[in-house]
């Protein structure tokens, strides 16, 4: 290990993203230094949580170099620059494999970059290395990484190696994918944060995917702080810093004084855990604590999607060539060929239709946030009790955390969404709360959970956790 990095090694569990990035201005650590305590630490713990998928020594260590070499000559890219990050395995980078977390595409080497990557290694984030996800990232699919906070639980969602891999502190920060929550469970089942950008503002080229229409890409960190820098390197336009709606010249014991927030109402399918909704309620409270209102708010009609199989996994699965449908599980496989039976007898999903639809919803939420003049609604990040990882290792967790559409509806709605630890279970397990906003107020949105976390401190691994990780 390179001179410093041992005297760091042991701190970087609970580093988060600006803290190191402070270390690194302040010369108090090398990117080199802070490279190689991470890749120390994934060496030691990753075969017990099965996080990564696969890491670049040399690659990572080479990029610091040069990150290094920039500080010292004045030449700083900004707070990322030098930063270790992890990817999804669905992410694109040059050179490098995309496995898609399958043995069936473990030999594809990428030809370009990720849009959202190529920011970010503009900005001179140091690439750790891939992270897991299950098999093509179906959430049904089986689900094997373990979570940190408990090792046998999910860590739920297909971005879940990056869940695991930050909240064990093998990595401040990850980059991920969420067509339906697929970050925003891993956020709440690992006691992290999670940021989704206003659809269209991220670039999904270069990123495994099945439905573009929803899908996006984004940070899982400790804090909306950190998730801050990294939207702002890979979304564009990405307006300046904006506080929340609030009144000008309040206290500081009210700093979201003016601020309206909406709680959705629930259908009877969507009611949380008695230890979840005590959390939820809490998460509230303390919102009205710091000056926010809370109000009702009934969501639009959900849209009514064709149920047929999609045009996309039809498509994927008539051209994978049997060699590769060979390599992947049986779970996978079974998958495509009742999809392929299924669009045989009943054909694929119109999806002009459902853009329609969509779009529908997206101008029916944009009314609703106008109208009550909302500044954000909140959602539970999960409805059930986080699931144990032997439950899920044949058929994955997706509906494991509770009924999907609370989650879903904002992939849909287009909107920016956070979403951010609101406690522990008597179980001692994390749980979350998601806040969307309005489209294109995601700096209002950000600094909106950054004024609760500088409240309520984020949640870090105890020292019984963390001796298991």
């Amino acid at each position: 290990m390179p001179e410093g990095a041992a005297g760091i090694a042991a701190g970087v569990r609970d580093l988060d993203l600006r803290a190191a990035a402070a270390l690194l201005r302040a010369g108090e650590v090398t990117s080199v230094e802070l490279t190689a305590a991470y890749l120390e630490r994934i060496a030691a713990l990753d075969g017990v949580l099965g996080a990564w998928a696969r890491t670049y020594p040399e690659r990572a260590l080479a990029a610091a170099r040069a990150a290094d070499r920039r500080r010292a000559e004045g030449g700083s890219r900004g707070e990322l620059d030098g930063i270790p990050i992890g990817i999804k395995d669905t992410i694109a980078v040059a050179g490098l494999p995309r496995g898609l977390g399958s043995a069936a595409f473990a030999d594809e080497v990428a030809a370009l970059d990720a849009g959202a990557w190529a920011r970010l290694g503009a900005a001179g984030a140091v690439l750790l290395g891939h992270q897991q996800t299950q098999e093509l990232a179906f959430g049904n699919a089986p689900q094997l990484v373990a979570n940190p906070w408990a090792l046998d639980r999910s860590p739920g969602g297909t971005s879940n190696g990056g869940a695991a891999a930050v909240a064990a502190g093998t990595v401040p920060v990850a980059l991920g994918t969420d067509v339906g929550g697929s970050l925003r469970r891993p956020a709440s089942a690992c006691g992290l944060t999670s940021f989704i950008a206003t659809a269209g503002t991220v670039p999904l080229s270069g990123v495994h995917s099945f439905n573009r229409g929803s899908d996006r890409v984004g940070p899982l960190a400790r804090t909306a702080a950190d998730c801050a820098l990294v939207v702002a390197a890979i979304a564009a336009p990405f307006a300046p810093r904006e506080a929340p709606a609030g009144t000008p010249g309040e206290p500081a014991a009210k700093p979201l004084a003016g601020v309206r927030c909406g709680r959705l109402e629930l259908r009877e399918d969507q009611v949380a855990a008695a230890p979840i909704a005590a959390l939820v309620a809490r998460f509230e409270a303390r919102l009205e604590e710091l000056g926010a209102e809370i109000v009702a708010v009934a969501p639009p009609a959900y849209p009514r999607l064709d149920p047929r199989p999609r045009p996309a996994h039809v498509a994927f699965f008539r051209a994978l060539p049997s060699a590769r449908r060979e390599l992947l599980t049986p779970f996978t496989r079974r998958f495509g060929e009742e999809l392929l039976r299924r669009a045989e007898r009943e054909g694929t999903a119109d999806r002009a239709r459902d853009a329609a639809e969509v779009a529908r919803y997206r101008q029916a939420w944009a009314r609703t946030f106008a109208e009550q003049r909302l500044d954000a609604v909140i959602v539970p990040g999960q409805l059930a009790e986080t699931p144990l990882l032997a439950d899920v290792r044949e058929e994955g967790d997706l509906e494991r955390f509770g009924e999907p559409t609370i989650r879903t509806l904002w992939n849909l709605a287009g909107a920016p969404v956070v979403c951010l630890p609101a406690g522990r279970t008597p179980a001692g397990m994390p749980v979350g709360v998601q806040l969307a906003g309005p489209h294109h107020r995601d700096r209002a949105l950000l600094r909106l959970a950054e004024t609760y976390q500088e409240a309520h401190a984020p949640l870090k691994l105890g020292p019984e956790l963390a001796a298991a990780t």
